[in-house]
């Protein structure tokens, strides 16, 4: 069983790796180190290396979105997170800016696809949480008048497009 870090990771070979990351032009980055879970120092410093060198381009930690043992699974959702994160951060601003226009009340929270909810700010941070979201929540919701927020804000989304679907 791992007991910490064993090698420290030089500033230098981590201002090499945002090197050779910055070479390949990326939109986002996912890092996932083998033991982030126990100790995310690592990720962290790679990260901090990448975006000093890439400013403006955003990076993934997997110990940030699901700091577990198991390696694949911990990078398979880090990676599957910053393939969305773009576009689904770009809907949920964009619905967050229409409610604002539209001066509806209320907070704006998603569903997670655990069934909990998120804020925006933690929805755009990690959206790979929101992978099984839909309308269809607001939608049960809408006209029953049990909840004022939910209808308005069903009727200032309109005809919204779920962003990993199209529908």
């Amino acid at each position: 069983e791992p007991q910490g870090v064993v090698r420290d990771l030089p500033d230098e070979a981590a201002a090499s790796a945002a090197e050779l990351v910055a070479q390949r032009e990326p939109e986002i980055v996912a890092i996932s180190l083998l033991h982030s879970y126990l100790d995310p120092s690592h990720e962290q410093r790679l990260a901090a290396a990448i975006a000093h060198r890439l400013p403006g381009v955003d990076v993934v930690c997997s110990s940030d979105i699901l700091p577990e043992i198991r390696e694949y699974e911990r990078s398979s959702t880090a990676i599957v997170n910053a393939y969305v994160k773009p576009l689904v951060s770009r809907y949920i601003r964009a619905m967050e800016q229409s409610l604002i226009e539209r001066q509806v009340d209320g907070q704006l929270y998603m569903m997670l696809s655990s069934g909990g909810l998120a804020s925006v700010a933690e929805s755009v941070a990690a959206p790979v949480n929101l992978i099984a979201y839909d309308l269809v929540a607001i939608d049960r919701f809408h006209g029953d008048g049990c909840d004022p927020f939910s209808d308005q804000l069903a009727e200032a989304l309109g005809s919204a497009v779920n962003p990993l679907t199209g529908k």
